[in-house]
C-alpha cells in the first residue's frame, strides 16, 4: 500500500532530472532547406562531331549554384562544366573515334549554397551518322555522235556529308550506263559512273538523269545523232525519162573521217553493186541499170548497212506513160456477113506504155463497136480486141476513119474500108482474134508439112445454109487424123470493163469423116444468126493438132409468107357466114325445146 502512494512523486522527479518535461523546453526544432531539382534530357549527336549539351535545374535557386557530374558517358568524353545562366550550365560532349551509331548517357546533380546535393538526372545521347550530301556534274554534253556508234562520258559523284550514299542510275535511251548502274559513295569520297550515248536517230537529244533521292538533284545530258552516210532526202526516184535511158545514179556521202564499206540490198529491178567503198569525208556516185517493166508502180526502200550503222533509202518508181497502138496498122477492110447487109472486121488496140489508158473511141455515124469501149481502162502492156460493124452502103464503097484516144497519151487512127458488094458466103475465114497480122498474108505455094505434124484446116466449104441448120465440109490434110472437134468462140464480161474471149467445145455438131473429106452439120440453130468457130484435128491417140483459123457460119433468115388482101376478105366473109349459121341453129334448138315444154303442159 505504501508503494502505490509514492509513485507520482517518483515520476515527476525522474522527468525533472532528465529535462524532458515540456514545461521546461525553451527552443523550437529547425526544418532543412530542399536542394534544387536536376532535369533529365535527350540530345542527338553525330558520331563524328562534338556537341554542346545544356544542363538545367528547377526549384529553389540560391547562389552560388554548383553542378556536379555523377556518371561519365561510355562512348565519349565530357569537358569541364560551364555556367551559361542563373539556373543552367553546359558541357561539351565529344564522341570517341571511331564510334558506331547508338545510345550513350551521363548523369549530373546540382547543389545550392545552403542545400544538400540533388538527386542525379540522366541526359540521354543519341549517336547518329551525318546525312550524305551529294555533289555531281550539273550538265554533260556528248556532242555529235555517229549513228551506230557510242560515246562515253564519266559522271562523278562526291559525298561531302556523312554516312554512305548509295543508289541506282537508270537513264532513258539513248543513254545507258552499261552494267554499272549502282553507286556507293562513303563520306568524304568520290565515285565515277560511266554514261554512254548511243543514238539511233538523226536528231538532237536531251534528258535529265535523277541522282539520289532528291527529285531536284539531276544531271542534264545533251547529244546529237548524226548519220555517218547520207543521201538525197527524197531518196531514189525512177521517172519515165530514166526508164527511157535505162540508167540512174545516186550520190552517197561519207560524213565520217574514215573509209567505209557500204552494203546495199537493192530491189530486183535494179542492177547495181551490192558493196561500195566510200572514201572519208567525200561523196561517191553509184550508177544503176533499170530492168523494170513499163507498168511497174513501186514505192519501197533499200536496206543500207555500214558497220553498226543501218538505214533505209526510199525508192519510188513511176510507170511509163501510156502509149496506144492499133493493128492492122495500114487500115482495116471490112468483110460482108451472111445477110449481105452488115460489114464486119476486127482491130486490136494495145497499150505499149506502163500507165493506164482510159479509152475513148470516135467512130463515124452508123458504126457499131463491140464491146463498148466507153470508159474501158487498158492497163500498161495490155491489149483489147474490138469488133467493128457497119451497114453496107447502098452503092459503091467507103473509106472512113476511127480515132482511138486517151487523156493519158496521144491518139491513134485507123482507116476503115468497105469492099464492093459480093455474094455472101456462110463460111467466111476471119483473122485471128488475138493476134492480128500487121501485113496482109501473102499467097505462097503449099509446102509439105514437117515430119510427124499435120497442118491445120485452112479452107472450109459451105455445103448447106438453112433457116435452122448449117452444113460445112473440108478436106483431110493427112491420113493420120482420127477425128475432129469443133469449138465456138464465147465472149463474156471481165473485170474493169475487160472482155474475156474463150473457146468452148460444140459437141452438138455432127461430124462425118470419109477417106478424104469431113462434113460437119449444125442443127436446131436460131435463124438469122452467126457463130465464130474453129476446127481441131485429132491424131490416132486423140491428141489435138493446132487449131484452124477462125471461121464464121450463119443461118438463113426465116421467109415471111405474104397473104393477098382479097384472100383476107374471103376468109373474113367465110367466118361471118359460119357465125350466122351457128346462131341460126342455136335459135332453132331453143325454139324446139320451148314447143316441147308447152306440149307437156297441155297433156296434163
Amino acid at each position: 500500500m505504501k508503494l502505490k502512494k509514492q509513485r507520482p512523486h517518483l515520476i515527476f522527479l525522474a522527468a525533472a532530472l532528465l529535462g524532458c518535461f515540456p514545461v521546461f523546453s525553451k527552443e523550437k526544432e529547425e526544418i532543412p532547406i530542399p536542394p534544387p531539382l536536376a532535369k533529365t534530357g535527350t540530345m542527338t549527336v553525330h558520331t563524328d562531331q562534338a556537341a554542346e549539351i545544356p544542363l538545367q535545374i528547377a526549384g529553389r535557386i540560391a547562389e552560388p549554384l554548383t553542378f556536379l557530374i555523377r556518371k561519365e558517358p561510355k562512348h565519349g568524353k565530357l569537358s569541364a562544366l560551364r555556367r551559361t545562366g542563373r539556373n543552367s550550365a553546359s558541357v561539351l560532349y565529344t564522341p570517341d573515334s571511331p564510334t558506331n551509331p547508338g545510345d550513350d548517357f551521363f548523369s549530373f546533380a546540382a547543389q545550392s549554397v545552403d542545400s544538400p546535393v540533388s538527386a542525379p538526372a540522366t541526359v540521354w545521347i543519341r549517336l547518329v551518322e551525318k546525312a550524305p550530301v551529294l555533289e555531281h556534274s550539273q550538265e554533260i554534253d556528248f556532242g555529235k555522235v555517229f549513228l551506230g556508234e557510242k560515246e562515253e562520258r564519266p559522271l562523278k559523284i562526291k559525298n561531302t556529308g556523312g554516312g554512305v550514299a548509295a543508289g541506282t542510275i537508270r537513264p532513258n535511251l539513248p543513254w545507258h550506263t552499261g552494267k554499272a548502274e549502282e553507286y556507293r559513295v562513303p563520306a568524304g569520297t568520290e565515285a565515277t559512273v560511266p554514261l554512254f550515248f548511243e543514238p539511233l536517230e538523226e536528231r538532237e537529244f536531251s534528258d535529265r538523269i535523277p541522282i539520289g533521292s532528291d527529285p531536284k538533284s539531276a544531271v542534264l545530258v545533251r547529244g546529237s545523232g548524226v548519220a555517218p552516210i547520207s543521201w538525197p532526202k527524197d531518196g531514189l526516184v525512177v521517172s519515165p525519162g530514166n526508164r527511157g535511158e535505162g540508167t540512174l545514179s545516186i550520190t552517197f556521202t561519207n560524213n565520217s573521217p574514215v573509209e567505209r564499206i557500204l552494203a546495199v540490198k537493192w530491189p530486183e529491178f535494179f542492177k547495181a553493186p551490192g558493196e561500195v567503198t566510200l572514201p572519208a569525208n567525200a561523196p561517191s556516185v553509184v550508177k544503176l541499170d533499170i530492168a523494170a517493166p513499163l507498168s511497174l508502180n513501186y514505192e519501197g526502200e533499200a536496206e543500207i548497212r555500214s558497220g553498226n550503222f543501218s538505214g533505209r533509202l526510199p525508192i519510188r518508181a513511176f510507170p511509163a506513160p501510156a502509149k496506144l497502138s492499133v493493128r492492122p496498122e495500114r487500115g482495116l477492110k471490112l468483110g460482108a456477113t451472111e445477110n449481105g447487109h452488115t460489114l464486119k472486121g476486127r482491130i486490136l488496140v494495145r497499150n505499149t506504155g506502163g500507165s493506164n489508158a482510159s479509152l475513148q473511141v470516135i467512130a463515124p455515124p452508123g458504126f457499131l463497136i463491140l464491146p463498148d469501149p466507153s470508159g474501158l481502162i487498158l492497163g500498161g502492156g495490155d491489149e483489147q480486141a474490138f469488133e467493128i460493124q457497119a451497114e453496107r452502103p447502098k452503092s459503091g464503097s467507103f473509106n472512113k476513119t476511127i480515132r482511138i484516144q486517151s487523156p493519158a497519151c496521144d491518139a491513134v487512127e485507123i482507116s476503115i474500108e468497105a469492099p464492093p458488094a459480093t455474094k455472101a458466103h456462110a463460111a467466111v475465114p476471119v483473122e485471128n482474134f488475138l493476134d492480128l497480122p500487121s501485113e496482109p498474108p501473102e499467097t505462097t505455094p503449099e509446102k509439105a508439112p514437117p515430119s510427124g505434124k499435120v497442118p491445120p484446116v485452112e479452107t472450109v466449104n459451105l455445103l448447106a445454109s438453112e433457116n435452122h441448120a448449117v452444113e460445112i465440109g473440108w478436106q483431110l490434110a493427112s491420113p493420120k487424123i482420127s477425128g475432129f472437134k469443133i469449138e465456138r468462140r464465147q465472149i463474156s464480161a471481165g473485170n474493169e470493163g475487160r472482155v474475156l474471149v474463150d473457146w468452148v467445145p460444140w459437141p452438138e455438131a455432127k461430124i462425118t469423116i470419109s477417106e478424104r473429106a469431113a462434113v460437119a452439120r449444125f442443127e436446131r440453130l436460131p435463124s438469122n444468126a452467126f457463130w465464130t468457130i474453129r476446127i481441131i484435128a485429132l491424131d490416132e491417140s486423140g491428141h489435138p493438132f493446132p487449131p484452124s483459123p477462125a471461121f464464121q457460119i450463119a443461118t438463113q433468115p426465116s421467109k415471111q409468107i405474104r397473104i393477098p388482101w382479097w384472100l383476107w376478105m374471103f376468109a373474113l366473109a367465110a367466118l361471118a357466114a359460119a357465125a350466122f349459121q351457128f346462131l341460126k341453129k342455136y335459135q332453132s334448138g331453143l325454139r324446139a325445146k320451148e314447143d316441147e315444154r308447152i306440149a307437156r303442159l297441155e297433156r296434163k
